[in-house]
């Protein structure tokens, strides 16, 4: 089965140039966690990501006046991503290594096309139930990452 067939097509999305706003309330409205951003010279390229937990901690952290803080400076750059002909159990393992729930999907052109989730996945079936454990584990799994407001970062 490919990413195509159980992705979900045409996503909502915003622009590096928005304020947080915008995908505030995009996420409000439907009820979403997770938005692909685009380059507004580019149209549908793809270079970021936005989740409402970004929202949430990195304008936060930022201070004051959250409402004027641009999506640019609260999204997760150079996002991993899958194409619409990859297998859902590739973009299973995109997912896995990365510990996201969540690709952007490209076409051919390398614009979006659509969002594939693990939800998508169990919706469709789309997996065998090892393969999906697996996933469900390594996503959930404590990253050895943290965010951290640029102030505590810069007193170190």
């Amino acid at each position: 089965m490919q990413v195509r067939d159980v992705m979900t097509k045409n996503p909502s999305c915003c622009l590096t140039s928005e304020t947080i706003e915008a995908p505030k309330a995009i996420m409000l409205s439907r009820n979403i966690g997770f938005l692909p951003v685009l380059d507004v010279k580019t149209g549908r390229e793809v270079i970021g990501v936005i989740t409402d937990r970004d929202v949430l901690l990195r304008a936060s952290a930022k201070g004051g006046g959250r409402d004027r803080t641009l999506v640019a400076e609260c999204m997760t750059r150079h996002p991993v991503c899958c194409d619409e002909t990859d297998s859902v159990e590739y973009a299973a393992q995109r997912m896995e290594e990365s510990q996201v729930r969540r690709l952007p999907v490209l076409d051919s052109k390398g614009q979006l096309s659509g969002v594939i989730s693990i939800g998508d996945l169990i919706r469709h079936d789309a997996l065998k139930a090892g393969q999906l454990r697996d996933l469900l584990s390594a996503v959930s799994a404590h990253s050895s990452l943290t965010l951290r407001a640029p102030e505590v970062l810069a007193a170190r």
